[in-house]
């Protein structure tokens, strides 16, 4: 294909597809393959502003040599050249990833960085066509879902990189065949890297052996695998709409390193729905997790709908899921989080009528209600954080203060049962660190309600209840 031709349609997917726009400053990763040189070269002839940026990976001992061949063209070009070098094999060993993937973590940490301090607006890499149909390939053997078969995008924001600065891949619609035929046209000579015909290389085999192998059972395999990430790619964004629905109606806290569900909201959609949450949340909490497949999921999905007796399981790289009462969790282990359920240090009379704060963002409101006509009706409106109690029973002088040793309760339910306030909140999986100050309400030497959860027996309401006191536990936004 002519260079012009090629040089438009990047023009087009650069401008519609990454998002660009000519005053931003874009930070071209170049390697001197013929990939990265067609993307430069194409970026340079559009008028974008532009710096170049060259990984010396020292895996072979020739890699030197292709850094002073970028550093030349930059010159040539009068753009600002920016050269990193890492230690791979050493970083490999360190963190116990593949040769492969320490590269990639090195070249894009690298390229962020840069582009970060000195100021530019966008990263972009030369990945073709053909490097789409191997993506999607090694997503599709590793068992991804629909992000993964979509493959690799032409904008990414936020990334595993960077929250601010797109990732941006203007030679997506590009077959590598062009960019080679754009570089003889234009007189740049790419650079041999013979680390591409590596088979020990996880890519290298699928490129080199498997699609070979496909296109003999159908010539057109990577142009139909291009086209179906297409396809992929809207009807992830169909199903990323839906999860944006349910995400806003069922997270109810977002602090750093935890997301806090109503777990009832999450277990009423759809299986598909509730493993899109799980991947999302997974996502978010460990950008860049590339290892969360089919049992990892599934043993999510499970735990939400029969959590285990201890209220929690260590999922996967450090992510705990925990349920307690009503509420389902994800939490980082490795970041210290506050406690997110109600909290109570010591004694505090409720104000009644009236607002009382407690600990950790949470309030308490209290309101009297004399309509003896819609009092019967009103337990069947209460949720969790709800309780509406027969007020000749509780009278108006009550206090709430933390669990103590020894302390007992006639749950809702039990016809009049006492149990331990411990093997209720253990019953409830309630988190064990979250038990130690968590609230209770008394009238007297009975405890009236559990914030949370279903009053007790002795103070509910009856057909004879002429007089109702409604609790209302409140989470006070930003808290």
């Amino acid at each position: 294909m002519p260079v012009g031709e090629t040089r438009e349609r990047i023009a087009i997917d650069a401008r519609q597809k990454c998002l660009l726009t000519p005053e931003q400053r874009v930070l071209v990763g170049v390697s001197g393959g013929a990939d990265s040189l067609c993307l430069l070269s194409s970026l340079y002839d559009l008028g974008y502003l532009l710096g170049v940026a060259h990984f010396d990976h020292g895996i072979r001992e020739t890699s030197s040599q292709d850094a002073e061949v970028v550093r030349s063209l930059a010159n040539s070009l009068g753009l600002p050249f920016f050269l990193g070098r890492g230690d791979v094999p050493a970083l490999a060993k360190h963190e116990k990833r593949s040769l492969e993937e320490a590269a990639r973590i090195s070249r894009y940490r690298f390229l962020f960085e840069t582009a970060r301090q000195s100021d530019f607006q966008a990263v972009a890499v030369g990945h073709t066509a053909d490097d789409q149909v191997e993506t999607v390939l090694m997503h599709f053997l590793r068992g991804a879902a629909t992000s993964g078969l979509r493959g690799m995008v032409y904008h990414a924001l936020p990334s595993e990189w960077d929250t601010q600065i797109p990732l941006i891949r203007p030679l997506l619609g590009v077959w590598r065949k062009e960019t080679i035929e754009f570089c003889l046209e234009k007189g740049l000579k790419p650079v041999r890297d013979e680390t591409n015909e590596d088979i020990t290389y996880h890519r290298n085999r699928i490129r080199l052996e498997l699609i070979p192998f496909l296109e003999q059972i159908n010539p057109q395999f990577k142009k139909i695998t291009w086209r179906m990430a297409q396809v992929m790619e809207g009807d992830h964004q169909v199903l990323e709409d839906e999860l944006d629905r349910v995400w806003q109606s069922a997270c109810i806290e977002e602090p750093q390193g935890k997301f806090v569900f109503l777990m009832h909201k999450l277990q009423n959609e759809p299986i598909g729905i509730q493993r899109g949450i799980l991947r999302r949340a997974a996502n978010r909490l460990r950008p860049g997790l590339r290892d969360v497949g089919f049992d990892q999921i599934e043993r999510g999905v499970a735990f939400l709908h029969h959590p285990v007796t201890t209220g929690k399981i260590d999922w996967i790289q450090g992510i705990r899921l925990m349920v307690h009462g009503n509420v389902f969790s994800m939490v980082d282990q490795l970041i210290p989080t506050p406690l997110s359920a109600p909290q109570v240090k010591g004694e505090l009379r409720l104000t009644i009528p009236g607002t009382t704060q407690i600990e950790n963002g949470w309030s308490i409101e209290a309101e009297l209600l004399e309509n003896a006509g819609v009092i019967i009706n009103l337990p069947a409106l209460a949720g969790a954080d709800d309780a509406y109690l027969d007020l000749t029973q509780t009278g108006t002088k009550l206090v709430v203060r933390p669990v103590q040793p020894g302390d007992r309760f006639f749950p809702l339910g039990l016809g009049g049962h006492r149990v331990k306030v411990t093997d209720f909140f253990a019953s409830k999986h309630l988190p064990a660190e979250e038990r130690k100050h968590y609230p209770l309400i008394w009238s007297g030497e009975q405890i009236a309600w559990i914030p949370g959860f279903a009053p007790a027996e002795w103070a509910k309401l009856t057909p004879f209840s002429q007089a109702v006191l409604h609790l209302k536990l409140v989470r006070h936004p930003g808290a």
